[in-house]
């Protein structure tokens, strides 16, 4: 993680009360919170008062707020809210005919459709759907290229490219059932040119001050603060609430439902499927146990093994798989330049054959869950199962304390000895939490069986990684291969 990412500053603040990193987050985003402010108040003034409460609201939930996934998401709510209370106070109403004064004097200078635009836009922007919201902020309020969208999103430039496209089409939909009609065009260059206006010099000082030290504060902000607080808490108490009324109330139908209309496995499948090709990022500690035994005749004993290993996954092309049972053993990843690294006992090996890449990342570890995130067609199990002769429901069982559908086929997967797959599919999540695989290798020698048990813990989904997460250090000394040890390599 970069050391100034927005997280990384929020966790510095909230655990070590690091003013630094709080005023590079004001410095980072004042312009923000202050132009959404300015669309809602009547002057500059209160627009600044505003823009310190926000601050200060920031400072007070940060502990709370240190795995945030978007900052300026939440800013953007935040002043919005804010702003609201503000204009609902007794200060606001005792000043109304100086701040409308205030308010036609800073409207002057601005173009005919931004006077129309503006009134509507934040309100816009907070009716898209999370992701297109977050598209259209980073793409237009906080200036970044398509490129930086989509690695935020975790997605293509040509995917954030639509999404935001999409976005846009949604806001001038808005817009025109409101009497605004612009073209698209019209929207997206009044919008960038003035979502965000710069905050008056001296503010982002006065911001931290005020937030870390309650200097300088003004009965009006102090009432916004504490409003817009409250508003949050019953918002928190509300959503409980509402679930709490709706599980009690839907849960006969439920299980009525469920009693006459338990998921077929090919059902449960496409689900499993649906859910991960959904998901932006994967990661998990997945625990593998491997049996071996050998037939009768043979003279060997078989034997068992263990091991730990991390696996980060992320779209396009990232992913990062590592052992923690032997440290510095061994080592999978990519950052999706074309390069493939392995790490195998401290040694470092290099190739741009993504056959090569591909084949390790599917067999290391098992490839359930990589061929189903990435939507693998040749070493997808899921899809294979589909095809199996023999697929079938078992009883449903819990793992750990995830409940779990339960069932088991025979998949003949590209490149694989036959086997029998069990898998535990989480009913609620829909993700892969456990499965056994028993498969049977004739090698030139001796013929032997496998007998796998994979536990996935630790699962996270939809973070938002950057491709430093996924690089492995490799040492500046270290000997570096260009290709891959073993049969199959480009050597």
């Amino acid at each position: 993680m970069q050391e100034n990412s927005d997280k990384n500053l929020l966790r510095q603040f909230a655990e070590n009360h690091s003013e630094e990193a709080f005023a590079t987050l004001v410095a980072r985003y004042v312009n923000l919170v202050y132009s959404v402010a300015l669309r809602h108040v009547d002057s500059p003034h209160q627009a600044e008062e505003v823009t310190q409460a926000v601050w200060i609201i920031l400072a007070k939930k940060a502990h709370g707020l240190r795995h945030l996934e978007s900052l300026s998401s939440w800013l953007f709510e935040t002043s919005r809210l804010t702003a609201a209370n503000f204009m609902r106070s007794e200060i606001r109403r005792t000043h109304r005919e100086q701040e409308v004064y205030m308010q036609s004097l800073s409207h002057e200078s601005e173009s005919a459709a931004w006077a129309e635009i503006s009134p509507l836009l934040d309100t816009a922007v907070a009716g898209l759907k999370e992701k297109d919201r977050r598209a259209v902020m980073l793409r237009f309020y906080e200036g970044k290229t398509l490129q930086d969208v989509g690695d935020a999103l975790g997605t293509s430039e040509d995917a954030a490219f639509q999404r935001v496209n999409r976005a846009v089409e949604k806001l001038r939909q808005f817009f025109t059932r409101r009497g605004v009609a612009f073209s698209a065009a019209v929207l997206v260059a009044t919008i960038s040119a003035n979502s965000v206006q710069a905050a008056p010099v001296g503010l982002t000082p006065s911001v931290v001050g005020a937030a870390l030290n309650g200097s300088a504060l003004t009965s009006s902000t102090l009432s916004a603060v504490k409003a817009t607080l409250t508003m949050m808490k019953w918002a928190k108490l509300k959503i409980g609430f509402s679930i709490g009324v709706a599980v009690l109330l839907a849960a006969g139908a439920v299980t009525v439902a469920v009693s006459n209309h338990d998921p077929s496995v090919p059902q449960i499948l496409q689900q499993v499927e649906k859910k991960y090709a959904s998901l932006s990022s994967y990661s998990e500690t997945a625990t593998t146990t491997v049996e071996t035994a050998l037939p009768a005749t043979s003279k060997g004993r078989g034997g068992k093994s263990s091991s730990t290993n991390t696996t980060k996954l992320a779209r396009p092309n990232l992913y990062r798989i590592e052992e923690l049972s032997r440290p510095d053993w061994f080592a999978l990843w990519s950052v999706g330049d074309g390069n493939y690294w392995m790490m195998l006992n401290s040694s470092f090996y290099r190739t741009n054959d993504a056959k090569i890449g591909s084949d390790l990342l599917y067999t290391v570890p098992l490839c359930v869950v990589p061929s189903a995130f990435f939507e693998k067609t040749e070493t997808n199990p899921l899809r294979a199962m589909m095809a199996s002769a023999d697929l079938a429901r078992e009883k449903d069982e819990k793992v750990g304390s995830i409940d779990c559908y339960t069932f088991s086929g025979s998949p003949r997967i590209t490149g694989s000895p036959p086997c029998k797959l069990t898998l535990w599919i989480g009913k609620k999540d829909f993700l892969v939490h456990k499965l056994h695989l028993i498969s049977a290798v004739t090698g030139s020698r001796v013929s032997y069986t496998n007998f796998v048990t994979q536990t996935h813990e630790n699962i996270s989904v939809n973070w938002a990684f950057t491709k430093e997460d996924f690089i492995h250090d490799v040492p500046a000394d270290a000997k570096v291969f260009d290709s891959f040890p073993g049969p199959g390599n480009s050597k």
